[in-house]
């Protein structure tokens, strides 16, 4: 009997030598970013920035591979599924881990149990922008007439976060609003300034030139601080509704499994290099504001996400796709 104790104990000793020789050798081959939403984005652009510089720090290529699709279950799905080795790990959204599971009755991968977070990134904010036509110049005066003329006013948005940010300050607010999908923001821009939609939820980067040319109003900004690309727009929280934050959160996963010496070495690239003064600077004019967490604030943020909308969700009587 301790002959069998003795020859098991070797095992799991031998067997966590290796998993610790493994870590240490890492990375052993090119490592690939999986981004789940199309090439030309925002997020796309800032994962180039950083892989550039994790490729210098790490001593191996690394590259973006976006695989857009489906929401971005596609991608994620994809990632979820790739080998718990480090060399394949995944830049995503809050979208993908907290809003798709609430939103669809049944996904290839779950958010909780198929990944390991690594850190926040950055977030985007939106701007509650309105069109010229609309007689509100503050938050406060949008809501009264609102509140005035419930149904009338319109709301654009064209992704599943904008959508839920609006449908949580609705609920917060007291408000009725016809919303309205959108397929490409330029379409929506287009409603906007010619009267046929009043209100839109963008991201910051898209909207601002709208809102410096004049074309559009800025009222609100949804993220819990004023943004660095346009300070002067208060917050929705500042506006009279404490405690309102909603914006999509960019940050790194990698596969269940993966050992945690690798997840500690991307964790402490990812944040020395976007905390970089000029990689900073080159992040926040895409329209990113560089966030970074430990592990375990990333994934209590990510638990505490998935009530939040469900809730939201349920509230909307928004119903599940399959």
């Amino acid at each position: 009997m301790n002959l069998i104790k003795v020859i098991m104990g070797s095992l799991v000793f031998g067997g966590m030598l290796s998993l610790h020789a493994f870590a240490q050798s890492y990375p052993s081959k090119p490592i690939r970013i999986v981004f789940p939403f199309s090439a030309g984005t925002g997020g796309d652009a800032m994962s180039r920035i950083i892989a550039q510089k994790l490729s210098e720090a790490l001593k191996q290529p690394v590259v973006v591979d976006p695989r857009p699709g489906a929401n971005g279950i596609v991608g994620t799905d994809i990632a979820a599924k790739s080998p718990p080795d480090g060399h394949t790990i995944i830049f995503t959204t809050t979208n993908t881990q907290t809003i798709n599971p609430n939103l669809y009755s049944k996904l290839p991968y779950d958010p909780i149990k198929d990944f390991i977070p690594i850190t926040k990134i950055g977030s985007t904010p939106y701007f509650l922008v309105l069109g010229n036509h609309v007689s509100a110049n503050s938050l406060k005066e949008f809501v009264s007439l609102a509140k005035a003329n419930p149904g009338k006013y319109s709301l654009g948005y064209t992704t599943s976060t904008p959508q839920m940010t609006g449908e949580l300050f609705r609920i917060i607010a007291g408000i009725n609003l016809l919303f309205v999908p959108y397929k490409t923001s330029a379409a929506a821009y287009t409603d906007l300034n010619t009267g046929q939609l009043d209100a839109m939820l963008e991201t910051v980067i898209s909207s601002r030139p709208q809102i410096k040319a004049g074309r559009m109003k800025a009222i609100a900004v949804t993220s819990a601080r004023r943004s660095v690309l346009m300070p002067e727009i208060p917050t929705i929280a500042e506006s009279g509704y404490p405690g309102f934050e909603s914006d999509t959160l960019v940050a790194a996963f990698a596969p269940t499994g993966t050992p945690k010496e690798i997840i500690a070495t991307l964790h402490d690239q990812i944040v020395r290099i976007v905390q970089i003064p000029e990689i900073k600077e080159q992040i926040q004019q895409i329209g990113i504001e560089v966030i970074t967490s430990t592990p375990q604030e990333l994934g209590d943020m990510i638990n505490r996400d998935v009530v939040k909308w469900a809730r939201v969700i349920k509230e909307a009587n928004i119903p599940k796709a399959n």
